[in-house]
């Protein structure tokens, strides 16, 4: 139950795509510049005081991983940074797409690897693997009759690649890698 709150949050940040989507690259960075700074602050805050950082997680337990009461930096801040990287340094279709599969994508292959994951691979499954790149590419689908005009196939190896950098063990949060290499397949391939 815990992981459905948390991947529910998760869907939080559709706000950020979804204001890319209709408004302009300004509009975007102004709300994702803010919104990050907030959770910097409360990072460091955190980290500076010990009793605050146990009320945020008395608080934020059903949305917050455990290890992240223990002085490690939030998925959600993680999210938020790699968000602003991703669309300060790539064009509007390759951000927005590279967002999507980075919140779809994780939540298909959190609820699928806990629910049905039997085959290991490393800390992941495989079954939340493919999970993860059915929803990205549903997403690639759907933003193909958009007027984003990124092609299937580009966006449908930028959802692999974003399912190639969930799976793998790769040494930086999976929060802040997804999108932003997702994204440099994208515009290498567009």
């Amino acid at each position: 139950m815990i992981l459905i709150f948390r991947k529910l949050y998760r869907l939080a940040g559709l706000v950020f795509p979804l204001v890319y989507f209709f408004t302009d690259k300004g509009t975007t960075l102004f709300w994702l510049s803010l919104v990050t700074f907030l959770f910097l602050i409360l990072e460091i805050f955190r980290f500076l005081f010990p009793q605050f950082n146990r009320r945020i997680f008395n608080a934020l337990g059903a949305i917050l991983k455990e290890e992240e009461a223990h002085h490690k930096v939030l998925g959600s801040t993680y999210f938020l940074f790699g968000s602003l990287l991703t669309v300060i340094f790539f064009e509007k279709s390759i951000a927005i797409a590279a967002l999507l599969f980075l919140i779809f994508g994780d939540a298909a292959s959190a609820l699928a690897g806990i629910r049905w994951g039997k085959i290991k691979i490393g800390k992941k499954s495989f079954e939340g693997s493919v999970a993860f790149f059915i929803a990205s590419g549903l997403v690639a689908v759907i933003l193909k009759y958009t007027y984003l005009g990124l092609s299937l196939r580009v966006s449908l190896l930028g959802a692999f690649a974003a399912t190639l950098v969930e799976l793998l063990p790769i040494p930086v949060d999976d929060n802040l890698s997804i999108s932003l290499c997702s994204a440099l397949v994208m515009a290498i391939l567009n």
